[in-house]
């Protein structure tokens, strides 16, 4: 009798538990979706959005005018060739998933832009347990903050990374450090104007 309790107990917890994943895994195809049709807009209109305004006003507090989007230069790693010298850019999810409450739907409702480059930077190296040598790469980052009511650059940051000690080496690859979470923190702190 005792092992039939312990055996409905333990299929009920399951259930319970395979309900949450469902739950959580149709919220997390929702988001998608929901940034998949946010990016189409936005990107649709990204050469006007990143232009960047020679304007130049430097806020001394930073804010957020409005609704913001988050764009991200494609990193040229001198894998390819690009006809024009413009950038390229791109968006990434996280930043939307963060700032979802703030983020722009469509290119009307920009009132701010984030534009975000980094570079990966090889900034020492990790020793493996068996001697190896691996490059310490992070990513440094310049966020560069438009206000489009104004038409004008409002601020400018630099996010640096440092090797972190306890990185750890998979195979033969080191993950790469980088400062979008901050970047993505940093955004959401601003206050809204």
């Amino acid at each position: 009798m005792m092992k039939k309790i312990k055996t409905l107990t333990a299929i009920f917890l399951l259930s319970i538990g395979l309900v949450g994943c469902d739950v959580n895994f149709d919220k997390s195809i929702n988001e998608q979706e929901k940034f998949a049709e946010v990016e189409k807009k936005l990107m649709a209109a990204v050469s006007d959005l990143t232009k960047i305004p020679t304007r130049v006003e430097v806020a001394a507090e930073p804010y957020i005018k409005g609704k913001i989007a988050v764009f991200q230069v494609l990193e040229d790693k001198g894998k390819y060739v690009r006809v024009k010298k413009d950038k390229i850019y791109y968006m990434q999810s996280s930043y939307f998933r963060n700032l979802e409450e703030i983020y722009a739907a469509a290119p009307e409702e920009v009132g701010t832009v984030a534009l975000v480059d980094c570079r990966t930077l090889q900034k020492g190296v990790y020793i493996t347990e068996d001697g190896r040598e691996m490059p310490a790469e992070v990513e440094d980052c310049e966020l560069t903050l438009i206000n489009r009511s104004i038409s004008a650059v409002i601020f400018k940051k630099k996010f640096e990374k440092e090797p972190d000690d306890k990185q750890r080496v998979y195979a033969n690859s080191v993950g790469r450090q980088t400062p979008l979470q901050d970047i993505s923190q940093f955004l959401k702190n601003l206050p809204r104007k």
